[in-house]
């Protein structure tokens, strides 16, 4: 489940470089700079969040014709299982 690792260590990557740039007060960055790479951000994780419900969930059945899914984790995750390096 390297993978599944691997896309939440993106998206903590986002949140990081979008909760910067909403910091940043720097007189050299102007308004329509920072909504571009804050939506450049956002873009990249919800491309891997689409990504992650395609490559990690199946259908299930509930009635006809339903198309229903759930996430498909054979494991449990714990915070120790991090190893964030930056």
């Amino acid at each position: 489940m390297e993978v599944w690792r691997d896309c939440f260590e993106v998206v903590m990557a986002v949140n990081f470089v979008i909760d910067g740039v909403l910091a940043l007060e720097e007189a050299g960055f102007e308004d329509a700079e920072k909504n571009s790479l804050i939506a450049e951000a956002r873009f990249m994780r919800a491309l891997i969040y689409f990504n992650m419900d395609d490559w990690f969930s199946a259908p299930i059945q509930q009635g006809k014709g339903s198309k229903d899914c759930l996430p498909i984790v054979d494991f449990i995750f714990t915070g120790a299982q991090w190893n964030l390096k930056f």
